[in-house]
């Protein structure tokens, strides 16, 4: 990702490697390095390996980062190993693809998709109540 898309994700002891430099990309590539702190506009590598203590990065930096010991965290990361197993793979399924929460309980993406499923599955008796409708709008209006 870019640097600066790094801003309020980067954590105080995340590993990471960048080819970022104050203002400019390292013109000798990347290198490893550990968060040693995080500013407003800006953050400190620690970075033995380069023989500096500190090197400092602003998030407006060109340059490009990756996290190298983070795992990205997504609900089913967060779901206690017994209610894995408890789970059945469908309720799992619906949990990785954001319909459900770890609640169980319907998401907005998961109310938009179930009123598509319903719509499609009962879209002829849906008609047929519109039909009905109409036709008594036009009675009342006569």
């Amino acid at each position: 990702m870019k640097i600066s898309e790094a801003r309020g994700r980067l954590k105080i002891g995340d590993e990471i490697r960048t080819n970022g430099d104050c203002g400019r990309i390292r013109s000798r590539g990347f290198f490893t390095g550990k968060v040693i702190s995080v500013n407003v506009d800006s953050f400190n590598v620690d970075s033995q390996s380069e023989g500096y203590r500190s090197w400092g990065i602003f998030f407006d930096n060109p340059g490009e980062i990756k996290l190298l010991n983070r795992k990205e965290v997504t609900i089913m990361n967060k779901l206690s190993i017994m209610m894995k197993k408890l789970l059945s793979s469908d309720i799992q399924t619906l949990v990785k693809a954001g319909y459900i929460n770890g609640d169980l309980n319907l998401t907005t993406e998961g109310e938009r998709a179930l009123n598509a499923v319903l719509f499609e599955a009962n879209k002829k008796a849906l008609v047929e109540l519109a039909e009905k409708e109409l036709a008594d709008a036009k009675e009342d209006t006569k």
